[in-house]
């Protein structure tokens, strides 16, 4: 997977990690898009069926934080704390992270009332931000929503 960063100027940091899954350019992102950054889960979902891709299992949630990381030779975990989905739910699911590319929506470093993609490419978190580098890990992240990337199979009918 090539390495994408966004301009430091624009907003495209989706735009950036969806060049990186799809082997594009954000160019062509914006093209298919046909409107200016910052773009919405939606303009990325748009774009990921043109590619013949959709999403798996995902989760929303607030003041979701990875609290330990639980790893042994054969595979690697975290382990979350309970964010506030209502009132009192309680949210308990298993999924192998290293399974699935993911797009990850987080707290802005810069702005914490504005939201940043990431891209999770089954190992590690890759920032589009020209400004990180590549030695993030997923801890150092406020993590917002998490949306796995599959591909379709398409059946002839």
């Amino acid at each position: 997977m090539k390495i994408i960063k966004q301009n430091s100027t624009d907003r495209a940091c989706l735009a950036a990690c969806a060049a990186m899954i799809f082997d594009t350019s954000i160019e062509d992102f914006k093209a298919f898009i046909k409107k200016d950054p910052p773009y919405t889960t939606a303009d990325f979902w748009k774009y990921a069926a043109s590619k013949e891709y959709g999403f798996g299992i995902g989760f929303a949630a607030s003041n979701l934080i990875p609290m330990v990381n639980i790893s042994t030779p054969e595979k690697e975990e975290y382990c979350f704390a309970q964010g506030e989905l209502t009132s009192e739910s309680v949210l308990t699911f298993e999924f192998q992270l290293k399974e699935f590319p993911a797009i990850v929506v987080v707290k802005s470093n810069g702005d914490p009332d504005k939201f940043h993609a990431v891209l999770w490419n089954g190992s590690r978190i890759i920032d589009p931000n020209p400004m990180v580098g590549l030695d993030r890990e997923i801890k150092d992240y406020t993590i917002l929503q998490w949306f796995p990337i599959i591909k379709m199979e398409m059946q002839n009918a």
